[in-house]
């Protein structure tokens, strides 16, 4: 998907799909994926240069922070 992005040009908001909503709604996972009220989406912001996961933040929580390790095991 980087390539897709960064070589490629795709834009961002439709090749992200291709791991976000399509899956999710093949699966009928639609309260996880989408942000809007009622949903429980988690964020993964990443680096714009190269796309590399910078911080995750699930249900509320941040998970990982300027690339470091936050919060280890699962969350459920």
């Amino acid at each position: 998907m980087c390539a897709a992005i960064l070589e490629e040009q795709i834009p961002i908001e439709i090749a992200i799909r291709v791991i976000t909503s399509n899956p999710a709604d093949l699966l009928k996972l639609t309260q996880k994926v989408y942000i809007e009220q009622g949903c429980t989406a988690d964020f993964v912001l990443v680096n714009q240069k190269d796309l590399q996961i910078d911080t995750v933040i699930s249900k509320g929580k941040i998970m990982v922070e300027q690339q470091n390790i936050v919060v280890k095991g699962t969350l459920l």
